[in-house]
Parts: C-alpha cells; structure tokens; sequence
C-alpha cells in the first residue's frame, strides 16, 4: 500500500516515526460480530444482557434529534429471569409483543417491541459460552429449549407464559385454560388495558390476545443499581450486540484512559458504537468518572488556610456555608464542561480579554442546518444505505427521512460541522477573505448546541486595523461596518437572517396584555446604515406616543 489516508491525531505520531496510541495494533478494535447477535433488535439485545441502563432519552425538537434527560440507573439482571418468561414452543418465525418495564405495576412502558424468542435464546446461548459471562455465574436452562425446539408455533397451539405475581404474595394454583372454555363474546382480555398481563402466575397467550397485550416483563425489578463507576464490566454487559461478551483487552505499556477508549470507538471504521444510546451512556459515564476525580482533588486541597477537607468539615452546616460564602463549594466542578464553574472561569477570560484588548470588533455566530447539506446527507445515505444520494433525490426528500439520518448519526454530523468550521476559519484568516485587510489578531470562541441538539458557533473578533467609535468617526465607522455586513434581501441566504416569532421571544408585558418581542424586532427601517445615539430627555423628538404609533404600523 502506497498511499493511505489518516486523520491529524494519528498523522501527528506517524511523522514522528511512532505508532499512534489509538492503532488498531494496540487492541482498539472489536470482535468479530457473529449472525446470532447482528440479527438483534434493541429490545432483544436487552433481554441477553446482563445490565439494563435505564435512560431517559427524548427528541429534543422537531429536527428528532435525541438528548438525555437525567442520569442513568444501571441495574443488574439475570438471564433466566428473562428468557425463561418466553413462550416454551418456538420457531424461526414465531414473534411476540414485549414489554420491558422498570417496575410491572408502572403503566407506561421503557420499551415496546416484537422480538422472536428463537433469535434471543440462539444469542443468549452464544453468550453463555463467552468468557465475560462465564465470569459473572451465570446460569440458563436449556431442558425447555431442547424439548420445545422441533414444536411448531401456530394457533392451534398454546403458548404457556410463566409469571410471578407483582407483589410475590403465596403461589397460587396453577390451572390451565383450554381453547375451547374460553368466551370469546365476553373474552375479559380484550378489555383489560391496564393488567401487564392478563395473570399474575399462567398466562395463556394466543392469536389476537398476545398482539393485544404483549407480554410485560420487569426484570431489574427488587434489584440494586450499581454505579456506573464503580461497575468495571458494566459496559461490556450492557451492549453485548457491540462487545460480543469480551473484555476490552490493550496491548500498549500504558493503559489507555477512558476518553481514549471513546474516542476509538467512535471513530472506528466498524460504526456498532456510534449510534445515540452508547454516546450517551459513554458521556454520562465518563462525566461521572470526572466528578470523582475533582471530588477526590478537592477533598486533598487546603481551604481557608487549614487541613484539608474531613468529614467532620462537611457535616458543620456553618462550614458548608462559608464554602458558599466565599463562592468554593462548587468550584471543583471548573473543569466540568457546562457546569456554573466551568462558565464562571470562562467568563473570567473574556473578561479578561476585553480589559486588555478593548471591545472586539465583530460578534459572529455559525449555526448548523445539516438539513440543508447536499454533501452531508450524501454521505450519511452512503454509509447507512451503500448507494449514492443524486442531488435530484436530495430536492424531493422529505423533512423526517433527513432528519433521521442526521439523528442516527450524530458523530458523522458533529465530525462534518467541526470540517466546515475550521474550513471557514481558514477563509476568515486569509487576505481574500470577507474581512479584507482587517487581520485577524484576537479571538475567543465557543460551541454549544441549539434546543434542537444542532452545534452553532459564537465567537469574539478583534481586528488589526479597524475604526473604533469614538463619537467623532461616525462616517469612518459605518463605511467599515458597510464592508463586513449587510442588510440586503437580494442575496438567496438572506432569509435565514430574517428573525421569526416563537413563544420564547414572545412576552406579555404587566399593564398590558399585548405581546412584544423581547428583542424589540422588528427594527426601524433605514435607507443606510446609522450609528443612533440616545435622545436627550428634553428633546422634541422623544415622543413615546410616536414610538408606539409607529411601532404599531410595522407590526
């Protein structure tokens, strides 16, 4: 091989002559995925694990993207607790509703799929082999499996569910309901929406009825979470689907740290950990391994000029009190992105900033609108439907198939946009760029992400060169302003400027009941561009009934 192509962070190593820490050479790669476990939708990949993360995941607007809500509860299963619950006389065809829930009193389910028993006994029995599973003790009855395997699925015959009661009161006796002493005219099944199952102890599940009510099964009910922390194979059980009931085993001297393994896998050519529920499961799971580690810090630095920190300190609310006083109890969390800490200290370097160099010349804001990019979607239709996307197609695609393959794929459309930025970032330095001969010479900048779940771009300009207002070089000012900006509707991206009404900017104010935009839009129209400074208190032209009158007519 002549020619290959590598991304920066490993193109860094290999000009200096070393292997990059993230080789594949390293052990940062998967196993083989065999067919038994390809084959598993995310309901019966739960079902063969023996971790349940519970999440709160939720579309974050109408671009259905998916965020987090809360945090994780990992709770330890058992696999005979859930495959021994299926019905007992299974084929290659047969299908029933599940219904996985936290507890089986809850009425809402954490989720709802039609899963084929065959393919999770086949996975759960390949697991069983593995060596992850075999260290935790686990432990599946294959007598039913064998004795059932050759029976056929069908009407004619029953599937017979075995379930303990909610409350695991006394074991009730047992009795068997034939085809034929059911009343179909007045089946109690067919109304009865709320029972997770039709009986606490047998269930007969048949035609319409198990399409009807699903089988609900709790299996991490009574049970104790362990904390994601603390739990080294939690991973490794929670997504067998990706890690094959393996440990993740490195060869390289040094261990890798967790950011390094996510890192990895999200860039790796075998796409299993990309998908929304492991990113979020690896981000709260390292965001929680960093507030133990600024938690273990802090406990051994000197506050107040004293020891540092015991329990005794932390149990005097008077202590507590003076660490709040003097703004240190939550200043271990600087280092924890988004935390009130984290933007206090990055306040105090755009401050900083601004004390130093004067107030910057420009404010710039990016905004991301995957929806909008031919090349974008193009390469998600690549990598998750193998075809080439035309740009005719692209015109006629809809609004939701777009969006979900922008939220399928949230590393793709985050990698594309830190592209594009750093792209535009080269423009915006180079002479021919929009600023011309205004150079560049002080920045700051920051991302964050849109209530849609989409990044956009703030940053602070300061450029060499350009007039500063002082009240004298209005003219000098505007025609500069004129160079970098504009106003005109001629321009086919001129309408993504246009500002539209939403209940957030919309207020009502206390004397009145008519609403007004909180950002006063829209603007009195000028024929050029002005510098507007205050009117004096005692100038004719400070008439508050010509504002509102006038306010009126452009609204």
């Amino acid at each position: 091989m002549d020619e290959g192509t590598f991304c920066s962070t490993c193109m860094h190593y290999i000009k200096l002559g070393n292997v990059p820490p993230l080789a594949v050479s390293n052990g940062f790669k998967y196993r083989k995925q065999p067919a038994c476990l390809a084959a598993l939708n995310d309901l019966e990949e739960r079902l063969v694990s023996l971790r349940i993360p519970f999440m709160q995941i939720k579309e974050c607007s109408y671009d259905r993207q998916l965020g987090i809500k809360g945090t994780i509860v990992n709770v330890p299963i058992t696999l005979n607790q859930t495959v021994s619950t299926f019905p007992k006389n299974i084929n290659d065809t047969a299908t029933i509703h599940v219904k996985l829930k936290r507890r089986l009193k809850f009425k809402s389910d954490y989720m709802y799929r039609v899963i084929n028993p065959k393919r999770v006994f086949e996975a759960a029995s390949f697991l069983m082999k593995t060596p992850l599973y075999q260290s935790q003790d686990v432990s599946l009855d294959l007598d039913w499996y064998e004795k059932f395997e050759k029976e056929t699925f069908g009407p004619g015959n029953n599937c017979v569910v075995e379930m303990n009661n909610e409350e695991e009161e006394e074991e009730e006796e047992e009795e068997e309901i034939e085809m034929e002493d059911i009343d179909w005219e007045n089946d109690p099944f067919d109304n009865d929406e709320d029972c997770p199952n039709p009986a606490p102890v047998e269930t007969v599940i048949q035609g319409d009825v198990s399409t009807q009510m699903g089988l609900a099964i709790a299996p991490g009910e009574n049970k104790v979470p362990i904390s994601l922390v603390f739990d080294d194979v939690g991973e490794e059980l929670s997504y067998p689907k990706i890690y094959c009931g393996e440990l993740r085993q490195f060869t390289r001297a040094k261990p890798p740290t967790y950011t390094e393994i996510i890192k990895s896998e999200i860039r790796r050519y075998d796409r299993r950990g990309t998908t929304p529920q492991k990113i979020l499961y690896s981000h709260q799971k390292l965001l929680h391994q960093k507030l133990l580690s600024c938690i273990s810090i802090q406990l051994r630095h000197k506050v107040f000029d004293e020891d540092h920190i015991t329990t005794g300190n932390l149990t005097n609310p008077a202590y507590v009190q003076n660490l709040q006083y003097k703004n240190l109890a939550f200043k271990f969390m600087k280092n924890i992105k988004n935390s009130p800490a984290h933007w206090a200290q990055e306040k105090g370097r755009v401050c900083a900033q601004i004390r130093q160099f004067g107030f910057p010349s420009l404010f710039m804001t990016l905004s991301a609108a995957e929806n909008r990019w031919f090349y974008l979607i193009k390469h998600l239709v690549y990598i998750h439907e193998n075809r080439i996307l035309t740009e005719s197609e692209f015109e006629t695609m809809t609004t939701t198939a777009r969006n979900k393959l922008i939220s399928n794929d949230p590393v793709t459309c985050a990698l594309y946009f830190e592209h594009k930025v750093k792209e535009l970032w080269k423009t915006f330095s180079c002479s021919e760029g929009p600023f011309g001969k205004f150079e560049i010479k002080h920045f700051y900048q920051r991302t964050e992400f849109q209530q849609r779940g989409s990044p956009h771009f703030h940053v602070l300009l300061w450029l060499e060169g350009c007039p500063r207002f002082d009240g004298n070089n209005a003219s000098e000012v505007e025609a500069f302003i004129d160079t970098v900006i504009t106003c005109s509707g001629e321009h086919y991206f001129s309408g993504l400027q246009r500002h539209k009404h939403t209940f957030t900017c919309l207020k009502k104010t206390r004397r009145q009941d008519n609403e007004y935009c909180r950002f006063n839009i829209p603007f009195f129209p000028m024929d050029r561009t002005r510098i507007l400074l205050p009117l004096a208190l005692g100038d004719e032209q400070r008439d508050p009934e010509k504002f509102k009158m006038v306010r009126e007519l452009l609204t």
